[in-house]
């Protein structure tokens, strides 16, 4: 008799942190002039929290730019959490992380063209030092 499973690897904290800061610059985020950052925006660019989110969470709040503790909040009116809404690399880390990761993203003077700035730099080094 075999067992069928799925060893799916979670991400840390420190691994989403990294790849966020690695991902973005100033022209690739999710913002819209005038608006804000949404988690997808109409030509598909995702914010920080939205590259994580399955496609089912992203057609449901993707053209959103409420804070990511609303959505949250959305869904356990629901009976649901934040993690059904995540791939499975992403779940299973508190709201802490999320609302940090978007304070990141929104922040139009963590990045530059080339990516992120010095003081994104910066900011990645104390999140990363207050989540361990």
């Amino acid at each position: 008799m075999s067992t069928l499973f799925t060893n799916q690897i979670k991400m840390t904290k420190v691994e989403i942190i990294n790849m966020v800061a690695s991902h973005y610059n100033e022209s690739n985020r999710a913002y819209v002039q005038g608006f804000g950052c949404k988690y997808r925006t109409d030509d598909g660019r995702m914010c920080a929290v939205g590259m994580c989110m399955t496609d089912e969470g992203l057609s449901e709040f993707g053209d959103t730019k409420v804070a990511v503790h609303a959505v949250a909040r959305t869904l356990q009116g629901r009976g649901k959490e934040l993690d059904d809404i995540l791939k499975d690399e992403y779940r299973g880390h508190d709201i802490e992380l999320w609302e940090k990761l978007q304070v990141l993203h929104d922040n139009e003077t963590h990045w530059n063209e080339d990516g992120i700035s010095n003081l994104g730099k910066h900011k990645v080094s104390r999140l990363i030092n207050e989540l361990k």
